[in-house]
């Protein structure tokens, strides 16, 4: 059975420290050391007890056991104890836990001096955890230095990168107001662009003022257009003066047009615009004419005469028939090279101009 070295009583299980050198047991009120003392030194391995240092810290043949009196020994003063025990240094090992020397003439020690021991080494334990500690907290110390300069080289990158947002931001809004004169510049040029473009409109078709267009005649090779006109002229009841009123008669070709089968109009221009209007007028009053009435036997085709416009009114004609039809408009026409649009006899004409102005049929 188990005995403590110090009472020589019985051991129960995990009652008592074990010293790893000697493998002696204690009690720890043997020791004379609180429950807290007693936990900690016993998940120590290495702890040894208070007899074997005194063992080992002599290096003669003397036997370990003091010949001093018991007696004499317990009288001991507890300064004399005291400075038998030394310390071993612990800045000489780092890693491992500082180890006790006692010397002493005697071997039994009393329970009081045993605990004197026990916090002694829980002292010399505990201080190198704290220099483990304290080189932790060096390690922690150098890693904060270099998290400061890492900050300090980041804080300096930051502004910097920021400068240059700085200046870039300036680069934009200087580009910006480069592009908003280059805009107005762009908007004055669209402008000029497209009062250009009215005005090569309304001179295109101010060309065209004393023309006459006419449609469905048919096409034989050697004829005389001047003779057509007059005998048309005639037939309308306009007296027509060939050698003082007509400027030219010649058929054009018509833009896009892949249908040679159909004849060319034909264009008449006079030379004064009132007589252009009066022939005209003259014409339009030959409803349902078809060439076979002005000298073409045989050939029923519809004769159309009208203004004779430009391309882009030509195009802003078709559109405007297109939406007044869609709309229910009662008539679309052309007077003066001017179209005209009207809802019935009794609503007001609405003369479109461009495209814009198509918006006025609703």
């Amino acid at each position: 059975m188990k005995t403590c070295e110090g009472c020589s009583k019985p051991i129960k299980d995990g009652a008592a420290l074990v010293c790893s050198k000697c493998k002696k047991y204690y009690h720890a009120k043997c020791l004379n050391i609180n429950t807290a003392q007693f936990n900690k030194l016993k998940r120590n391995p290495n702890w040894n007890c208070p007899t074997c240092p005194l063992k080992t810290a002599r290096h003669d043949d003397t036997p370990v056991k003091s010949t001093v009196d018991p007696d004499e020994e317990s009288t001991s003063s507890e300064s004399e104890l005291s400075e038998n025990i030394i310390i071993s240094n612990p800045r000489h090992c780092e890693t491992s836990t500082p180890t006790l020397t006692i010397s002493s003439q005697g071997r039994d020690c009393q329970p009081s001096d045993l605990s004197q021991i026990i916090l002694l080494q829980t002292i010399s334990t505990q201080i190198s955890e704290l220099q483990i500690q304290m080189s932790s907290m060096q390690i922690i110390k150098n890693d904060l230095s270099a998290m400061k300069k890492d900050i300090s080289e980041l804080k300096t990158t930051f502004f910097t990168k920021i400068d240059d947002l700085d200046n870039r931001v300036a680069d934009v809004e200087l580009k910006l107001s480069q592009l908003s004169e280059v805009q107005s510049e762009l908007d004055g040029l669209k402008a000029n662009v497209a009062s250009t473009m009215e005005f090569n409109v309304k001179n295109e078709q101010w060309v065209r003022r004393s023309n006459i267009q006419i449609n469905g005649i048919p096409q034989r090779k050697d004829e005389n257009l001047v003779n057509v006109i007059t005998n048309l002229a005639e037939k309308s009841g306009y007296k027509l003066d060939p050698a003082r009123d007509i400027d030219f008669v010649t058929r054009v070709a018509v833009k896009n047009d892949v249908d040679n089968s159909y004849p060319k109009p034909i264009i008449i221009k006079l030379l004064s615009r009132y007589k252009k209007d009066d022939l005209l007028s003259c014409l339009r009053r030959l409803k349902d004419l078809k060439a076979s009435d002005i000298g073409f036997p045989g050939n029923h085709n519809r004769v159309y005469i009208n203004d004779h416009l430009s391309s882009y009114n030509k195009m802003l004609l078709q559109k405007a028939k297109l939406k007044a039809k869609a709309k229910n408009y009662t008539y679309c026409w052309v007077r003066n090279c001017t179209i005209m649009v009207r809802q019935n006899d009794k609503s007001k004409i609405l003369h479109i101009t461009s495209e814009e102005s198509l918006k006025k049929i609703v």
